[in-house]
């Protein structure tokens, strides 16, 4: 088809891409190709940032819990120089007892529960009044350790 043919078809001759329509072309794809870059890289960030948020609550609370540990260790630290907290602690929690101390074995039901005797001394009743010197030094015996009691068959 030439021109002529052309203009008596009522079509206009198509004319040949100039380097400004390759260049826009060009701006246009590469325009996609950063779009296409741009909803991968932006999911997984967005994925990768609530992982790597997760994992800082999951620290920060583990923090939280290793701070209110070391305060009660400073707290137990604290304790142990003061004697009457040992003592305490190892009748409570290691079975030991003082000289003249019955001790009830709740872990079996079968077991003997002793009762005081006569060569076995009883509290007396509390008094209003104090019965011993307050300024006095206390008398420590030494802490034994706690033989088992059961039950004979």
């Amino acid at each position: 088809m030439s021109r002529s043919e052309s203009a008596a078809s009522g079509k206009k001759p198509r004319r040949k891409p100039t380097k400004t329509f390759y260049a826009v072309l060009a701006v246009a794809l590469g325009l996609i190709v950063i779009l296409v870059l741009l909803a991968v890289i932006f999911p997984q960030q967005d994925e990768t940032a609530k992982r790597l948020e997760a994992e800082r609550a999951a620290k920060e609370q583990e923090l939280r819990e290793l701070q209110l540990k070391k305060e009660s260790l400073q707290e137990l630290a604290a304790l142990i120089g003061n004697r009457d907290f040992l003592i305490r602690y190892l009748r409570e929690h290691q079975g030991y007892m003082y000289d003249g101390d019955i001790r009830i074995d709740l872990s079996d039901p079968n077991a003997e529960i002793p009762t005081p005797g006569p060569d076995i001394p009883t509290t007396p009743l509390p008094t209003i009044a104090p019965t011993a010197d307050p300024n006095a030094p206390e008398e420590t015996s030494e802490i034994t350790e706690a033989p088992a009691v059961t039950a004979e068959p």
